[in-house]
């Protein structure tokens, strides 16, 4: 209730969360390293400043809100790998960027009502979960294979080269990027 957190909360102060929470994620989470982490901040700026105006203008324009920041991230991602010297690891980008998008505890929920026997709102929910996340991955290598003219899944598996699944181990400094995330 803080000044400050309300202004975190909405537009246009939210803009600052979107790269900090795509960098961190990308490095602690998903196998990123530094660089992997500004691609990721990069694509969260993007993808906010879509958010964004596309609730500004509101209506039919947010249906499309995870097409295109799917897209966008996967543009912006390619287009960093083929320009950048190929060396990102694209899927800790990808993950890091959407990871605001994907809704984990909308999953959840909707097993644990479905377990509960209330089935019609748990298949629900878990449907509507479920094609949120499909869009929002399609629209990512969509993007790619614009960015990379076609050869995406040739990238996506070179990419996999550069990811490192222990580059936090051990290292001090994840501490302050945990609390951050």
């Amino acid at each position: 209730t803080a000044k400050s957190g309300l202004f975190l909360r909405d537009f246009p102060g939210r803009l600052i969360l979107y790269p900090l929470q795509a960098s961190t994620c990308a490095v602690i989470f998903f196998s990123g390293h530094w660089l992997d982490g500004g691609v990721a901040a990069v694509c969260g700026v993007a993808a906010g400043l879509i958010e964004y105006i596309l609730g500004l203008v509101g209506g039919r324009a947010k249906v499309l809100l995870d097409v295109i920041e799917g897209l966008s991230t996967g543009l912006i991602g390619g287009l960093w790998y083929r320009y950048g010297g190929e060396n990102i690891c694209l899927s800790s980008v990808f993950l890091g960027t959407l990871y605001w998008f994907f809704y984990g505890t909308a999953f959840v929920i909707g097993l644990l009502e479905i377990v509960a026997g209330e089935l019609e709102t748990g298949v629900t929910r878990f449907i509507a979960v479920s094609v949120k996340t499909f869009v929002l991955s399609l629209g990512a290598s969509l993007g790619l294979m614009l960015a990379v003219q076609g050869n995406a899944s040739e990238v996506w598996d070179l990419s996999e080269q550069h990811c490192e699944e222990n580059y936090v181990k051990n290292k001090r400094w994840r501490i302050p990027l945990y609390l951050l995330c």
